[in-house]
């Protein structure tokens, strides 16, 4: 679940990176 959740997190972070 840690790793689904970092991965989740990762991607997250990169669409704010983008905004």
């Amino acid at each position: 679940m840690l790793g689904i959740n970092r991965s989740t997190l990762r991607k997250k972070l990169q669409i704010y990176d983008l905004l």
